[in-house]
């Protein structure tokens, strides 16, 4: 191996220069690589710097959402640990009402324990902290009075823990205000006694309304007792006193003993709706003035006002004088009835000034009647009876010493009744109709069975409705008079039966005689399957028109009798000029249909409001045509809950349909065009 220093120097010079470019070099790449990795250093040493700066900040960020959150839910931590001070959070500090940033010492807590609460707490953290296993919990709660005054209570929830890198215990843990939790559920138990009082209170008060509403049923019980005792005791010796009058009316008197006939039968007429009135005011209804619609002679009711007050009232003699005018309509129409009694109540009103009071009553025709009253004392002595004139749509206006009212009465063509000589009845064959006459006062048979007789019908009695089911099953009546109140069994249940008995006798026409007529018992009576009803004391013309619709309806098939309210439904289309009854008629029809397709709607759809809608709408359809049946359908379904309403619906269709089938039945069976 040939060495350095024996090569010519020539190749020295070169070996040393390649072996300096070699070093050179190297050295470039080391200082190239130092660079580089200098600047990575540098980069890395920013970005640490900016990460280290998010950090900060973010941690801040964290830091001062604790103290909000801790803020927010009023508690702070805390952690102990021996040999070291105590720290805290923030909200330490504004619990103590110490300064923010202020360092917080053991001492300082319990130098502001409530006396009260002081040895109790000493007693729990020195058993707490004697105790020698980890993982122990303490919770209390005690008041502390702050430097500024306030006492506040404060809960404390700690945790013995093992310090870091040593065997000594440390305590970490959270204390929140409570005070407005205190605070808050004292109020509540405060609330809480109260309302478990006021409980109380109402269940007592409960109880005494239960007491009370069983006092008040029994009462009302009590009441509807006597009410239906006094009626029927009043209105059956009327009954008997009325129809007698009528039927001595029938037979030839002289003219003065008619004249007695005609006050003694006004006089049982008015005393009958005085008896109504009386009743009702009783029962405490107020009293609804329901006024009939048919012709009348308007001159012959005020000749027969005159007529009646100069015979009955004979002690006021030329005091009371009348002035009736001529220009009358041969017909209006009204309620005859209360139109004599608004007469009456304004004469008494007017003679009530004294004996010395001349009065002049004045009837005349202006578009409607006419009233006038002179000479009666200056208001307001008299009392117009301004319910009565209410009634009629009339009006009154009083001035010194005059009165006048107008009552509109509308002219008719229909010719008025009259009682001269009574209509005999006969069936749809033309034969004298056979009756069964049912009640148990023997004067109430004998009058009724004179009134019978007196318009060509023949009659049977029963005394109680026991024997009128037992006739009834026997003999073929082509009307049933069934009086409502009997003993064994009354009136109501005996038509029940009755109609439950099946074959062509349960079919008979059954008329209601009832000492009330009042609308509810009337809507009961009809709904048991009665065809018409009958207020005591019993108006021949008025029987005659009931007999009249059920021998008509007796033709009708399918039990048609039993879906109307006979008498309703040809009073609904017999006020009617005959141009418009056939177009009231597809209108009911219609509308019976409409109203029940609104109800099926309602009811499947589960809608309540709706539903009650359209029964109420459907009701009053019902009403105006006398369609009981469906009445007595729907009365069913809103009895019942709602719930209930799908079961009940299918009646009520039905009905529906039984009744639209049948009116034209019965309308050709009063009106003669099917």
């Amino acid at each position: 191996m040939t060495r350095l220093e024996d090569l010519p120097p020539a190749d020295q010079v070169a070996f040393w220069q390649r072996r300096h470019a070699r070093a050179q070099k190297a050295l470039e790449e080391v200082e190239v690589a130092l660079e580089r990795r200098m600047r990575e250093l540098h980069e890395a040493n920013v970005e640490l710097s900016r990460r280290e700066e998010e950090l900060a900040e973010r941690l801040d960020l964290e830091s001062s959402r604790l103290v909000a959150a801790q803020r927010t839910a009023g508690f702070a931590t805390v952690y102990f640990e021996k040999g070291k001070e105590p720290r805290s959070s923030a909200e330490l500090n504004r619990m103590l009402g110490l300064p923010a940033g202020a360092r917080i010492q053991l001492d300082d807590i319990f130098t502001m324990i409530h006396p009260l609460d002081a040895a109790r707490v000493l007693d729990q953290q020195r058993r707490f902290y004697a105790e020698e296993d980890y993982g122990v919990d303490l919770s209390y709660t005690h008041r502390i009075i702050r430097g500024d005054g306030e006492l506040r209570w404060l809960r404390w929830s700690l945790r013995k823990l093992r310090a870091a890198n040593t065997r000594a215990a440390a305590v970490l843990g959270t204390v929140q205000d409570i005070t407005e939790e205190r605070a808050t559920e004292r109020r509540m138990r405060a609330l809480q006694l109260r309302a478990e009082r006021r409980a109380a209170q109402l269940d007592r008060l409960s109880q005494h309304l239960a007491e009370a509403k069983a006092e008040v049923e029994a009462a009302m019980r009590t009441r509807t007792r006597f009410l239906s005792q006094m009626a029927d005791q009043l209105r059956t010796p009327l009954n008997t006193l009325v129809g007698t009058l009528d039927l001595l009316s029938i037979e030839p008197r002289t003219p003065e003993d008619a004249k007695r006939l005609r006050a003694a039968a006004r006089a049982g007429e008015q005393l009958s709706l005085l008896i109504g009135d009386m009743i009702e005011q009783a029962g405490g209804d107020t009293i609804e003035y329901q006024l009939a619609t048919e012709p009348l002679d308007l001159a012959a009711i005020l000749s027969g006002t005159e007529e009646y007050w100069r015979l009955t009232r004979p002690e006021l003699g030329d005091r009371l004088r009348f002035d009736i005018k001529g220009g009358f309509p041969p017909a209006v129409l009204s309620d005859p009835m209360r139109l004599r009694e608004l007469l009456d109540q304004l004469l008494e009103a007017a003679v009530a000034g004294g004996a010395e009071q001349e009065v002049r009553f004045a009837a005349s025709w202006d578009d409607g009647l006419r009233i006038e009253l002179a000479g009666a004392g200056a208001p307001p002595t008299l009392d117009v009876p301004s319910p009565l004139i209410a009634a009629f749509e009339g009006r009154s206006k009083i001035a010194e010493r005059h009165v006048e009212v107008r009552v509109p009465l509308a002219p008719t063509e229909r010719a008025p009744t009259t009682k001269a000589t009574p209509e005999q009845l006969r069936t749809a064959t033309g034969e004298q109709p056979l009756v069964l006459v049912v009640d148990d006062t023997e004067t109430n048979r004998q009058v009724l069975g004179g009134l019978l007789q007196s318009i060509g019908c023949q009659s049977e009695i029963a005394v109680n409705g026991a024997e009128a089911v037992e006739a009834a099953a026997a003999t073929r009546f082509d009307a049933i008079l069934m009086d409502v109140r009997m003993p064994v069994l009354d009136g109501e249940a005996a038509t029940r039966a009755i109609r439950a008995s099946g074959g062509p006798h349960s079919q008979t026409p059954i008329i209601g005689v009832t000492a009330h007529g009042l609308q509810a018992e009337r809507d009961r009576l009809l709904a048991a399957g009665m065809s018409a009803c009958l207020a005591k004391p019993i108006e021949r013309d008025k029987l005659v028109t009931a007999l009249k619709t059920a021998f008509a309806a007796g033709t009708a098939q399918g039990g048609a009798q039993a879906l109307f309210d006979l008498t309703r439904f040809r009073e609904a289309f017999s006020d009617l000029p005959g141009s418009y009854r056939d177009r009231f008629r597809g209108a009911l029809k219609s509308d019976l249909r409409a109203f029940g397709d609104d109800l099926a709607r309602a009811v499947g759809e589960g809608d309540e409001e709706a539903t009650r809608r359209a029964a109420h709408a459907l009701k009053g359809v019902a009403v105006n045509a006398g369609a009981v049946a469906i009445l007595d359908a729907l009365a069913q379904l809103r009895e019942q809950p709602f719930a209930l309403a799908a079961q009940h619906l299918p009646l009520v269709e039905e009905r529906i349909e039984r009744s639209v089938g049948s009116i034209d039945e019965l309308y050709g069976t009063f009106f003669g065009d099917g």
